[in-house]
Formats: structure tokens, C-alpha cells, sequence
């Protein structure tokens, strides 16, 4: 007797436990049935979503803190990978990593494009590339896309997306043969106090006012690089993640070769002496030719195409802001050679390093001009 009773007593449990089960997958499940499109319409949060459907994902995120920093005001784009692609990397417990998986942007598939750049908590950027109707997010083609209530959750399969360094860590990253590029372009980087980026709190005992955030008002800049529109809108500077990147690397050597060509020059075209004037004119144009504000691909950087580099106007912080047009050098693949068989790639950008270059005739030109209308004014 007492047998029957605990065999109907584990029937009964199964059947509990069964049914139990059943109305968890219907709660988590069932909602998954409506497909607006490509786009599978989940009626619930991400984090209920990711805990049913991916639980690698979701402790990841929980164990960063991510889900509970959250707001449930706000959407939110996600990178999602499946449980076995996420344990079988390692990554399951970086939290730098967790923080590159999201983005303060809710991005619907429709608004992406090609060549948009996705920022996520990391302070990285995610670049979107579309080809015939597919989305690729870091290089990396999308599986499946969700939208739940508070989020698109963009499901990658192939492999982990790769958090590559910035074009300007990349630069700063390289060994001592490019020492003197990275010299050249730290020479007009300036760090300086703005006010406007901070939050006032009151005075101190001298007068001074006083900041609770200080230090993000701390900012650098690149007088020579750093690029705006003719209305003062910031448009391109090499430090930020934001914007792509060509930049074309040349060594010690390569620098030394191409100055002291240029300098040799003077004295036969001008009749007299080149100056440490004459030597920062044409290090400034090295410079300026390296940098190219899209990225190029192969074929253009080797092709006859002369390229122009980065354009629109430098600023004056220290006098009032004053914006004047760009000298905008040109890169000249029939003359200038790269190697792209050694390219380096970044997150926003490619490094390629130089074979060759060479300070154009009429950067030199511009000075035998001067020079003429000197001797020309005094004749006068």
C-alpha cells in the first residue's frame, strides 16, 4: 500500500513539475512566434529573453553589472553570442569585454548603413557593414536579430567580435622606428582646461570657481590635425574612435630621407640657406599627407587616383576660437608607395607602411614664390 502511494506521489510530482515547465517555455516562448520581417518581436525585456534563451550571455552581462545599470526608460543595442561560442572564448567573465557588447543607441536594422559606427560601453566602436541585405557588425555577418521591449539584440554565430586598438593607440603602439612619426604628431597635441565641459559648484577662497567634475574638462587637442566645419562643428580628429581612418606610416629613416631631400632643395631653387622654418613646413606637410579621413581600400591606395587627406578648417583655442581653412596636402599613389602586403588593421582604420615619398615640388614652390614677390617689392 504504502508502495502505490509513493508511486502516485511521483506521478503526481512529474506531473507538476511537467506542467511547470511547460508554463515557463510558454512564458518565455510563446512571445517569440511574432516576425515583423527579419526581426523576431519579443513582448518582454532583454535580460528575460537573454535568461531563457541565452543564459551565458545574460550571467555575463549580470556578473558586469551591466543589466542592473540598465534604465528602463532607455533602449539599448546588444551583441549576443550562443552559450558554446561565448564559454569556449574566455571572455564569459571579462567585464571590459561584457561592456563592448552594448550600446546606449537602439539601432533597428533598417537604420543602419554602411560605414556607421555603433559606440558601446567600452568606449569602443562597432562598425556596421551591409552587403546585399546582410548586416555585418565587426566584420562579423548577424544570424538572427530580436527586438524586445527595451532592446535589439544582434546575434552573432561565427566567432567573437575582436576589440581591435584605436588608429591613434595603434600609431602610439609601434616600435622605436616610428619614433619620429609619433614625435611629429605629438609636437602639436596640447592639453588645456574648458570650462564649458564642466559643471560649476561655486567659488573658492580666492575667487576661482570650483568644478565637481573637473577633470572632464580636461581636453587635448592636435593644432595642426584636429578638423571642423566653416560653422566650428568638430569633424575629424585622430584620437577619436568615430571617425575612419587611412593613415599611411613612415619610418625614422623614411623621414630623415625625405626632410633632408626637400632641405637640399633651398639652396638651389631659393639661394640661400634652408631655415628650421623651411624644416617645420615640410615635416607639417609629412604629416598631413599620412592621414586620410575614410578608409581606402586597397586598390585606391595603389591605384593612379591622386587622394586628397583630411580637409576642412584647424581652430585657434587661444585666440578666441578662430578657425582658418586647412592646408590639405594630397597623397600621390603614382610616386608615394605603401606595402600592403604589411597593412595593420585598427578598429576605425588601416596602417600602412611606407616605401616611399616625397615632399611635393610646390610645397617648395610656395616658397620660391614668396621669395620671388620679396625680391620683386624691393625692386619696386
Amino acid at each position: 500500500m504504502k508502495t502505490i502511494k509513493h508511486i502516485s506521489l511521483l506521478i503526481l510530482a512529474c506531473l507538476v513539475l511537467g506542467s511547470c515547465q511547460d508554463a515557463w517555455n510558454q512564458h518565455y516562448q510563446a512571445q517569440e512566434l511574432q516576425v515583423d520581417g527579419e526581426v523576431l518581436i519579443y513582448k518582454g525585456n532583454a535580460a528575460d529573453y537573454l535568461q531563457a534563451n541565452y543564459s551565458e550571455m545574460h550571467r555575463m552581462l549580470g556578473n558586469a553589472g551591466i543589466l542592473a545599470q540598465m534604465n528602463p526608460e532607455q533602449d539599448y543595442s546588444i551583441i549576443v553570442y550562443p552559450n558554446n561560442l561565448l564559454s569556449a572564448s574566455g571572455l564569459a567573465g571579462d567585464t571590459a569585454y561584457a561592456s563592448f557588447c552594448i550600446s546606449d543607441v537602439a539601432c533597428s536594422p533598417s537604420s543602419m548603413w554602411d560605414g556607421m559606427g555603433l559606440s558601446t560601453w567600452q568606449g569602443k566602436t562597432i562598425w556596421v557593414e551591409t552587403d546585399n541585405g546582410l548586416i555585418l557588425l565587426g566584420g562579423c555577418p548577424v544570424s538572427k536579430i530580436i527586438k524586445t521591449d527595451d532592446a535589439y539584440l544582434y546575434v552573432i554565430e561565427e566567432k567573437m567580435l575582436s576589440v581591435l586598438p584605436s588608429v591613434y593607440d595603434a600609431i602610439m603602439a609601434l616600435d622605436d622606428n616610428y619614433s619620429e612619426f609619433k614625435k611629429l604628431i605629438k609636437r602639436h597635441e596640447r592639453t588645456y582646461f574648458d570650462p564649458d565641459k564642466c559643471t560649476p559648484i561655486g567659488t573658492n577662497a580666492q575667487g576661482n570657481t570650483i568644478y565637481s567634475d573637473s577633470i572632464k574638462g580636461w581636453v587635448t587637442e592636435n593644432t595642426l590635425m584636429d578638423r571642423y566645419t566653416e560653422e566650428g562643428q568638430e569633424m575629424w580628429n585622430m584620437r577619436s574612435e568615430t571617425y575612419n581612418n587611412t593613415v599611411f606610416v613612415p619610418s625614422n629613416d623614411l623621414i630623415k630621407a625625405v626632410i633632408d631631400t626637400a632641405l637640399a632643395k633651398v639652396p638651389r631653387w631659393l639661394g640661400r640657406k634652408a631655415t628650421a622654418s623651411d624644416r617645420a613646413k615640410y615635416e607639417n606637410w609629412l604629416v598631413r599627407a599620412c592621414f586620410v579621413d575614410r578608409e581606402l581600400s586597397e586598390a585606391e591606395v595603389c591605384g593612379n587616383k591622386d587622394i586628397d587627406c583630411v580637409g576642412g578648417f584647424t581652430r585657434d583655442t587661444e585666440n578666441n576660437n578662430k578657425l582658418s581653412a586647412a592646408d590639405v596636402a594630397m597623397w600621390r599613389p603614382s610616386v608615394q608607395k605603401v606595402r600592403t602586403d604589411n597593412k595593420m588593421k585598427a578598429n576605425n582604420g588601416t596602417l600602412y607602411f611606407i616605401d616611399w615619398m616625397k615632399v611635393p615640388n610646390n610645397v617648395i614652390i610656395y616658397r620660391l614664390k614668396s621669395r620671388f614677390y620679396e625680391l620683386w617689392n624691393n625692386s619696386t
